[in-house]
């Protein structure tokens, strides 16, 4: 997540969706984001799945799953 957003340059409240299987944006990743967030002193809402990258999206079939 550093790669896309800086967590002092967050400037509204964030809600994030994390795969805990990515491969990209690792559980680690989603971790040091998360603690930077707290330390720059963000409002954040971080939920995690156990999915792979891309589980949302509805066109990809082989990762997609549905989130209640």
């Amino acid at each position: 997540p550093e790669q896309v957003a800086k967590p002092a340059d967050v400037k509204v409240p964030l809600q994030g969706h994390f795969a805990n299987q990515d491969d990209w944006c690792t559980p680690a990743a989603v971790d040091g984001f998360e603690a930077a967030l707290k330390k720059a002193g963000k409002q954040a809402e971080i939920h995690r799945y156990d999915a792979g990258h891309g589980f949302v999206n509805e066109q990809r079939e082989p990762v997609h799953v549905a989130v209640e």
